[in-house]
């Protein structure tokens, strides 16, 4: 399944994460974020474009950039997960979460209300989304037992 999910405010804070990625010591949210942002300002500023999709050598990370904010997903070399199915949780998630952005031009001033607003509505989304692909993958395995 998903690995990782990331909002991502054009300054480079963390609006909502969750993550396997587990470290002591390091605030793997605000580095994870920082340096996304960072790598896309230094292409989009070296003419090269915005980065969309890159691997590591545990992950696969898809980027998804708005006006005001970037999504970021990890999805683990083991996944099975593919283009389209984050492509769907992306338009799922820009239904619930552009509203609730909208309306804020600095996006790293958002009140404790609105964090707790954002954070329940992609836990819904999310909990759609991996009920989706289980049935899915359920299909998926009834159809190859036919043939």
């Amino acid at each position: 399944m998903l690995s990782g999910l990331y909002i991502i405010s054009s300054a480079g804070i963390p609006l909502y994460f969750h993550s396997e990625m587990k470290s002591e010591g390091v605030d793997n949210d605000i580095l994870f974020s920082g340096v996304i942002t960072a790598i896309q300002k230094l292409l989009i500023e070296l003419q090269v474009g915005e980065v969309t999709e890159f691997k590591t050598s545990n992950y696969n990370v898809v980027l998804y950039n708005e006006n005001k904010f970037a999504y970021a997903f990890l999805i683990s070399k083991q996944s099975k997960l593919d283009n389209t199915a984050i492509n769907l949780l992306h338009i799922g998630l820009n239904e619930h979460v552009k509203p609730i952005l909208k309306d804020y031009d600095e996006l790293e001033e958002l009140n404790t209300n609105v964090h707790g607003v954002l954070s329940l509505a992609v836990s819904n989304v999310l909990r759609k989304w991996e009920l989706d692909q289980k049935e899915s993958n359920a299909s998926k395995k009834a159809k190859e037992s036919l043939w």
